[in-house]
């Protein structure tokens, strides 16, 4: 794509259509996200990606993009259903090819080299757990928290850079 034609993107646009290129992110009454993120996102945001093109859908009728009020009777297309509420669908977007030509334009590149760096903080975070419980020192980035506190922080979030990287790791081998 040439670098005249590109979009102008938000940083958290941007960061929708990285994770659309590796999770599927849902729609619920607060907004969209992803399975592992806590982080919502706006209606807004998920409808101009729409408006660009950049994103596809499991629905095709353009109120699933609209605020909640509007969503009623839209169906999806895959049949997708909540488990705890099997009569609700589930609205879902992900990044289309467009959008990841976009990405790599803008010189992200997802795959291997992110499965690389997350590894590499994972291995980064686990250096600092185990220097912290060798020499009774807690970890260089929170020092303001209480101790207890820091070791559960730092464990639960190795945890989660781990499962993360499990799953890149699993959809770049497809």
């Amino acid at each position: 794509m040439p670098k005249s034609k590109l979009p102008q993107l938000s940083d958290v646009q941007i960061k929708v259509l990285k994770l659309g290129t590796i999770y599927r992110l849902s729609r619920s009454s607060m907004g969209w996200s992803a399975p592992d993120d806590v982080r919502v996102y706006s209606a807004a945001t998920i409808k101009s990606l729409a408006r660009l093109r950049l994103i596809d859908a499991n629905f095709d009728d353009p109120r699933g993009f609209g605020p909640c009020e509007q969503m009623k009777g839209i169906q999806n297309l895959d049949g997708a259903r909540f488990e705890h509420s099997p009569t609700v669908p589930i609205l879902a977007v992900w990044t289309n090819t467009a959008g990841m030509e976009v990405l790599k334009s803008l010189g992200f590149t997802p795959g291997r080299e992110e499965i690389s760096n997350m590894l590499a903080q994972i291995e980064a975070t686990e250096r600092e757990l185990r220097h912290s419980k060798a020499f009774g020192t807690l970890p260089r980035r929170s020092r303001s928290r209480p101790k207890a506190k820091k070791s559960a922080d730092v464990v639960s979030l190795i945890e989660r850079r781990r499962e993360m990287a499990k799953k890149m790791r699993n959809g770049a081998s497809k």
